[in-house]
C-alpha cells in the first residue's frame, strides 16, 4: 500500500475573488464550518469540479492582472488578505485573485497546488500573473518541533514527510542535500532550518519561472514586541483597565493572551526566524527571477492591533481585519512594482 502523501495530488479547495464575485471550489466535505461562515458574508458560486471552477475564473479574469495567493491559515479563507486585496478600490476593476492556499500547510505542500492551479490554460487570458507566497512562521515552527522531538527521542527523524517528498522533485536537489546534513548543535540547527525553508520557497520560484509568472516571496509580519509595538500596547491597555491582583503575565495566561509568537508556541522560535530573515534578505540580493521581501517588521508603525479575532489581540499568529487589510495593501503595491 502506498504511504499517505502530505503533498496533495489534487486541489480540493480554492477560492477566487473578482470584483464583487466570490467563487468557491470545494470537492471535499471537510470544511462545512468554513463554508457556512462564507455564506453569511456574501453570495457564493460554488463548484465541485476543478475544470469548471477554472473555466469560470478564466472568463472573469480576462484582461485583468491575476494575483495567485499561496500560504497557510493567514492566507486561506474569506477573511484573509487575498479577499481584502480584491476589495481594494484600486483593484476591484483591475485585479482578479486566485487563492490556492490551504489551512495548516507548510511551504513544501504548496508546490503541487501551484503547479496544478497556476498552469491552468484559463489563466492565459490574464494581462499579467503574479504568484505571492506569504509565510515563514509556521514553516520554521513545524521544523523546529520535529527537530526538538528528534533530539528528545520522541521521533525517529527530524524531517517533515512533506520535505522528504519534495526532495524527489525535479528541483529538489538542494533540499535533498540539506536533509542529509542533520546538525549537531543549536547554532547549526538554526541555520539548517532556515536554509530548508528558503530552499522550499525557491522551488516555488523556479516553478513560476517555468510558467512565466512573476513571483513574490513575502516573509510574513511577525509578532514580537520590537516588531509590532501596537500588539503589546493593546494587551497592556486591557490589563490596566481591569481591577485585579494578577501580574501582567498571569493575566495574559488566564485569558489566554499570548505575549508573542514564542509564547504562543512555547518554543524559542525567534532565533530561528532571525536566521530566516537573514537568508531571505540574502536571497533578495541574488535572485534572478523572484522577489524576496522581508516584511517581518512591517507592522512596526501600525497604531491598531493587527492580531486576533474581531480585534482581540490574543493570538500572536493570526491577523485580524486590520492586519489583513494592511497586508493586502502592501502586496497590491508590490504586485504593481516592476522594479
Amino acid at each position: 500500500m502506498e504511504a499517505v502523501r502530505t503533498i496533495p495530488r489534487e486541489i480540493d479547495w480554492a477560492e477566487a475573488y473578482v470584483g464583487g464575485d466570490y467563487l468557491l471550489l470545494r470537492t471535499s466535505e471537510r470544511r462545512n464550518h468554513h463554508l457556512n461562515a462564507v455564506i453569511w458574508r456574501c453570495a457564493v458560486r460554488e463548484f465541485n469540479d476543478f475544470n469548471a471552477f477554472f473555466a469560470e475564473f478564466g472568463r472573469m479574469c480576462a484582461g485583468r492582472e491575476v494575483v495567485i495567493a499561496l500560504g497557510d491559515s493567514n492566507t486561506a479563507g474569506d477573511r484573509a488578505w487575498p479577499r481584502r486585496l480584491a476589495e481594494q478600490d484600486s483593484a476591484i476593476d483591475e485585479v482578479a485573485v486566485l487563492n490556492l492556499s490551504d489551512f495548516d500547510q507548510v511551504v513544501d505542500q504548496q508546490t503541487y497546488r501551484l503547479r496544478l492551479g497556476a498552469s491552468h490554460p484559463s489563466l492565459a487570458r490574464a494581462s499579467r500573473r503574479t504568484v505571492v507566497y506569504l509565510g515563514g512562521l509556521v514553516d520554521v515552527e513545524r521544523r523546529l518541533v520535529y527537530h526538538l522531538d528528534f533530539l528528545a527521542g520522541r521521533r525517529s527523524s527530524p524531517l517533515l514527510r512533506s520535505e522528504t517528498e519534495l526532495a524527489e522533485d525535479i528541483y529538489g536537489s538542494e533540499i535533498a542535500r540539506l536533509l542529509r546534513q542533520i546538525p549537531s548543535d543549536e547554532d547549526e540547527a538554526q541555520r539548517w532550518i532556515a536554509r530548508r525553508t528558503v530552499a522550499a520557497v525557491k522551488i516555488l520560484d523556479r516553478i513560476c519561472a517555468d510558467l512565466g509568472h512573476r513571483f513574490l516571496a513575502v516573509l510574513q509580519p511577525l509578532c514580537y514586541q520590537d516588531l509590532v509595538p501596537a500588539y503589546m500596547q493593546f494587551l497592556k491597555r486591557g490589563y490596566t483597565q481591569e481591577s485585579h491582583e494578577l501580574t501582567f503575565e498571569q493575566w495574559c495566561a488566564k485569558w489566554p493572551f499570548f505575549i508573542d509568537a514564542d509564547d504562543r508556541f512555547k518554543l524559542p522560535v525567534r532565533p530561528y526566524l532571525d536566521r530566516l530573515r537573514d537568508l531571505w534578505q540574502r536571497e533578495a540580493a541574488k535572485s534572478s527571477h523572484g522577489r524576496y521581501i522581508d516584511a517581518a517588521a512591517s507592522f512596526e508603525a501600525v497604531s491598531e492591533c493587527p492580531y486576533g479575532d474581531q480585534g482581540v489581540g490574543q493570538d500572536a499568529v493570526h491577523y485580524n481585519d486590520e492586519g489583513a487589510h494592511f497586508i493586502a495593501r502592501m502586496i497590491l503595491s508590490l504586485s504593481r512594482d516592476d522594479v
